[in-house]
């Protein structure tokens, strides 16, 4: 009952500041939204198709699982052929015309990019390989490409390669609401109140502890959803994906706790909560390149010190998901490092702010 009181105390206390709570829900979705505005929208590619003699279906899917193609079949050569010249088609597939000496089985697919930009080449990648699957007897076929092909078709774009970065900076938003609400009800005396009358260390923990995790899950829902709904494709992960991060909010809980366990007001908390977040940000290659500070237990034994923090793990384990396509048999071991990441943080915030608690709010 006092866990249900201290939660519903502590939700009241967040509502009655939209301000606070709104930046920690919705500064993520901000910056997400923002870089998708600067990078993330791409110009339609107009394909146009002319394969009389083939099943069209495999291409049709791609179209629709590729952001913005707009696809169009031709009912001759000639006409796809005029679109071209006029520059109305960006990217075309046609069955080549055979001369009297070509080989009357060998049928040839050509697929060109005729604007010769590497977002094209994607494309055009995924569409040759798609009609290869969908052929069922590839050695009577040969596929054409005319490309240039200047990197790897499946590389993504710049807005996608930077979302798991952007998820895992909602997670690490956490450690700010944490130490200021934390920080806020020491310099108020509520620890002490809370104390005074009896209620246990671990009611205090958990109560407070599952407002921070449900801003943590909400913060997290919105920018998933969000960049689902700009064009980022989870490929069935989105639930992998929220789990995972849920994990690792609760390692901020804990550094939050830590935070809020060494600050005797909240102008403290404010300033020593921006200059963590910032270090996170700088040295778990987030939004920069991660630096590295190799430590050597051996000859063969050695390993990046930044690796070790939890937001360094999560970036891994989310780039592995959605940038990979890796299962979760294959993130296996990133998990597990995660879970214990996260447990060593909050196991280490709790012991600490114990004894804040414990003195009444003296910090």
């Amino acid at each position: 009952m006092r866990i249900f009181s201290i939660f519903s105390r502590g939700m009241l206390q967040e509502l009655r500041d939209p301000l606070t709570l709104g930046l920690t829900l919705f500064t993520t979705p901000f910056f997400i939204f923002f870089f998708w505005l600067l990078w993330g929208q791409t110009p339609i590619i107009h394909v146009g198709v002319f394969l009389p003699k083939i099943h069209s279906e495999a291409i049709e899917l791609t179209a629709k699982n590729f952001d913005g193609i707009d696809l169009k079949h031709y009912q001759t050569r000639d006409d796809l052929i005029v679109s071209i010249e006029k520059k109305e088609v960006d990217i075309s597939i046609l069955e080549n015309e055979r001369g009297p000496s070509s080989n009357p089985k060998k049928v040839q697919i050509e697929i060109q990019n005729h604007k010769g930009s590497e977002r094209n080449d994607r494309v055009v990648y995924l569409l040759s390989d798609s009609i290869k699957n969908e052929i069922l007897d590839a050695n009577d076929t040969q596929i054409i490409v005319k490309s240039k092909m200047q990197q790897d078709p499946k590389k993504n774009s710049e807005f996608k390669n930077f979302v798991p970065g952007f998820l895992v900076f909602s997670i690490i938003m956490i450690v700010f609401s944490t130490t200021m609400m934390l920080a806020f009800e020491i310099e108020s005396n509520l620890i002490f109140r809370y104390k005074i009358s009896n209620t246990s260390v671990h009611e205090y923990l958990i109560g407070s502890g599952s407002i921070q995790f449900l801003n943590a899950a909400v913060s997290i829902l919105i920018s998933i959803t969000l960049t689902h709904f700009l064009g980022f494709a989870f490929y069935g992960n989105f639930l992998l994906v929220f789990l995972t991060c849920l994990l690792g909010a609760l390692s901020m809980i804990g550094l939050g706790l830590l935070l809020a366990s060494f600050h005797k007001n909240s102008s403290q908390a404010f300033l020593g909560s921006s200059f963590v977040m910032f270090l996170l940000l700088l040295f778990s290659g987030i939004l920069f390149p991660k630096p590295n500070l190799t430590i050597r237990l051996g000859e063969s034994l050695f390993f990046n010190l930044f690796d070790l923090l939890p937001t360094s793990i999560l970036k891994q384990v989310i780039d592995g998901i959605l940038l990979q396509k890796e299962s979760i048999i294959e993130i296996k071991e990133g998990l597990f490092m995660l879970l214990v990441s996260s447990l060593f943080y909050f196991t280490l915030g709790i012991l600490f702010f114990r004894r804040v608690f414990q003195k009444g709010g003296e910090t």
